[in-house]
């Protein structure tokens, strides 16, 4: 029996003792049989059951039908694999037919399964080959559907720089999310970008502007300093909003110039009453 060149293989072994974690040769599964017969252990050897290369197969996919890939493959509660870019992973277990084997997947970051039943516990069975030629082995087969937790978000990042520090320090500025460089912000200091995250987690921006250096003399201390800003991602879709104003305190101080106050006139009364007077005796006051 030929087992397919993209197939890993997958066999068991036969000791009297405890197999050791860990031993492999390409991917192989230590499955110890429990109605196998012992040999080399103080007993008779008895009659065997023929082995026969039964394919393992998995495919994984999300709600939308996508691969999944990384996911967890199980066999007997053994990680033997992980799925492909595809969202599959194929295997050959050599083994004997009515074996009880099961396959199972588990769970990864950003993804959560969906079916009711992702595992499959089965007896291993054989068939007639379509050529006459013998016995097949019948492929074991599991599709499991996981649910997606990330969600879009997005970030829009507004720096301004005073009166005080120039214009270019906020213009062409790197703006890093926990460390891997997303865009650059603007002419006018504005900037902005998506990206998918799980919610409950927790992002880091980073302002990138250059550090101070006290031993160069053309080096601008700006502050504040700390131009780090945490996003703690909520379970919806959300636009981060991030405004920030930047300053040089060493930048020398000019005096501004702020206009007088005018003097407003104060309204007197006069000494010397119009010889104005009217028909009727009164008096007309002008006053200043």
């Amino acid at each position: 029996m030929t087992t397919e060149p993209n197939r890993k293989r997958l066999s068991p072994i036969t000791t009297c003792h405890h197999a050791a974690p860990g031993l492999a040769l390409g991917l192989i599964l230590l499955f110890v049989v429990g109605t196998m017969a012992l040999t080399g252990c103080g007993e008779e050897e008895q009659q065997e059951l023929p082995f026969f290369d039964f394919p393992i197969e998995v495919r994984a996919t999300d709600l939308n039908g996508d691969p999944v890939p990384g996911i967890p493959v199980l066999l007997d509660d053994n990680v033997v694999g992980l799925t492909d870019a595809d969202g599959t992973f194929e295997a050959e277990l050599l083994e004997q037919p009515t074996k009880t084997v099961r396959l199972a997947v588990e769970e990864i970051e950003g993804y959560r399964i969906a079916d009711e039943q992702p595992s499959l516990e089965t007896n291993l069975q054989i068939a007639p080959r379509v050529d006459g030629d013998g016995y097949r082995g019948i492929p074991v087969s599991l599709r499991v559907t996981f649910r997606s937790t990330f969600m879009d978000y997005l970030t829009w990042i507004d720096l301004d720089c005073d009166d005080d520090l120039d214009d270019e320090y906020c213009e062409d500025v790197p703006i890093l999310l926990d460390g891997e460089k997303m865009v650059r912000t603007d002419g006018l200091g504005f900037a902005h970008f998506a990206f998918t995250g799980i919610p409950g987690d927790t992002y880091t921006i980073t302002v990138d502007m250059p550090e101070h250096d006290p031993d160069d003399d053309d080096s601008v201390r700006i502050e504040p300093e700390n131009r780090t800003y945490e996003l703690e991602l909520g379970p919806d879709a959300t636009v981060f909003y991030i405004q920030q104003e930047f300053t040089d305190p060493d930048a020398p101080q000019t005096p501004q110039w702020r206009p007088r106050p005018r003097p407003q006139p104060q309204p007197s009364p006069s000494t010397s009453p119009s010889s104005d007077s009217g028909d009727d005796g009164s008096r007309i006051r002008t006053i200043f």
